[in-house]
């Protein structure tokens, strides 16, 4: 499957517009290919100036035909004075995409967790003055 996309000069009407385009949808045909989905846009600003041109119409064609006659729908297209410039690309079938796997949710228990470790009970300072002085009597 391939992608045509192209841009059509501004100063074209709308109904000149769909002329070119049966124009090119019949030359595809001609050459044996099949049309699956057409896309007429709107006229619109070019991200930079072609041949003195600000706007464009913008026409995506995807379609199947054979790798061979590609190079006649190029030297045709590049022919064409009403297009201002083309992109074919090759554009693999949509597959169809699974759905995510869900990851079940896990609750936060509302109680909090009891400490695992004993608590150490605190010394009293009497204590610790007795151990400190046995050890500086050594």
């Amino acid at each position: 499957m391939y992608e045509l996309t192209y841009i059509l000069n501004p100063n074209l009407s709308e109904e000149e517009v769909k002329v070119q385009a049966d124009k090119i949808r019949e030359f595809i045909v001609g050459l044996g290919g099949q049309i699956k989905d057409e896309k007429l846009g709107e006229k619109r600003k070019l991200a930079y100036e072609i041949n003195k041109h600000n706007f464009g119409f913008y026409v995506t064609v995807q379609m199947v035909i054979a790798s061979e006659k590609l190079v006649e729908l190029e030297k045709w297209l590049k022919t064409e004075n009403s297009i201002l410039r083309h992109l074919l690309v090759t554009k693999e079938e949509e597959k169809e995409i699974p759905a995510p796997i869900r990851m079940p949710r896990i609750e936060k228990p509302s109680a909090p967790l009891e400490e695992t470790s004993p608590k150490q009970e605190k010394a009293k300072i009497e204590e610790i003055d007795k151990k400190l002085e046995e050890i500086l009597e050594q």
